[in-house]
Parts: C-alpha cells; sequence; structure tokens
C-alpha cells in the first residue's frame, strides 16, 4: 500500500490517498511512485506526489492544507502562527521562544509571545463518586497499589494513588 497526495495548482494537499501495491508496482513488484501517479491521473484526474506515514520520503506525512514544496521536496504543515519560522532542515514550524521543559502543560499565545501555562481539570469517577481536582501547575499522580479480583460474576478493582500539586475538591 502506498499513499499520495492530491495537489492544486499552488501545491496546497486537496486529499490523501492509498493506492493498492498492484497498482504501484512495476512487473518485478518494486514500488515507483511514477506508476502510483499514472494510475492515480487516469482514475481521478489531478496531480499526485507520493506521501509517507513514516516520512521517508518529502520530510512528513502529508495531511489536508499542507504545502509540497518542490524546492525541499517535502510537505509542509500550514504555518500555525505568524511569528514561527520554518527550520529549514527538519521543515518544521518553531517559535520564537523554546518550548518549557518543566513537564507543565502550555499553549503558544501569539500575543504575548510566550507559552502560557495551562490549568487542567481532571475528573475522575471512582464507584460512584465524583472526584475533581484543579491543577494550576505541574503535577504528578503515580499508582501505588493496583488490585483486581473477581468474586462470583463482578470484576472488583481497587486503586491507590499517590498526587503532587493537585487540589481535591
Amino acid at each position: 500500500m502506498a499513499h499520495f497526495a492530491e495537489l492544486d495548482s499552488n501545491n496546497i494537499v486537496l486529499r490523501v490517498v492509498v493506492v493498492g501495491n498492484e497498482d504501484t508496482a512495476d512487473a518485478k513488484g518494486v514500488e515507483k511512485e511514477s506508476i502510483g501517479q499514472a494510475h492515480l491521473e487516469k482514475v481521478l484526474g489531478g496531480t499526485w506526489k507520493q506521501t509517507s506515514y513514516n516520512a521517508k520520503i518529502r520530510k512528513h506525512y502529508a495531511g489536508k492544507g499542507f504545502i509540497y514544496d518542490a524546492s525541499r521536496d517535502a510537505f509542509i504543515a500550514p504555518k500555525p502562527f505568524n511569528s514561527w519560522v520554518l527550520n529549514n532542515d527538519t521543515c518544521v514550524w518553531e517559535a520564537p521562544k523554546a518550548y518549557p521543559t518543566d513537564g507543565g502543560i502550555y499553549q503558544w499565545n501569539e500575543e504575548k509571545l510566550d507559552w502560557i501555562l495551562q490549568e487542567v481539570d481532571l475528573n475522575v469517577s471512582l464507584t460512584g463518586v465524583q472526584v475533581s481536582a484543579q491543577v494550576s501547575s505541574m503535577f504528578t499522580i503515580e499508582p501505588t497499589d493496583i488490585e483486581v479480583s473477581v468474586e462470583g460474576s463482578s470484576l472488583q478493582t481497587h486503586l491507590s494513588f499517590s498526587a503532587s500539586n493537585v487540589s481535591i475538591t
């Protein structure tokens, strides 16, 4: 199986399709992009470029709205924010400030040109009891004991955990 991206006249990906091996291989069974392209052009029309899930070709797996850059022979995702710049080696958009590495969950704020720490709501239902937690900084939840047993026809579970930097209400 091979994947091909259909391109519009501006090299923007319109869709990605899967093509069977029989429609991409030569008489010796060797996959060739040109055979897959010819098959798709005959069946669906349009302009096609092969893409790869494991990024063995063209840097990234293509997605709808990506741009095919012929000079780099790469599929490039749409620019997420005006301030971000394209890394010419990886063809990945990079923020003007590195993502924090303290373990928190952050979202880019274009107005402030900075990463903003996000609050996370955790909702867990344990045996019909609703537990809510407000987390406004880094947090850790680690299982300390998990016990599973069968009583008659019922599956019983018991979970113990330790949590830090979490306030439970």
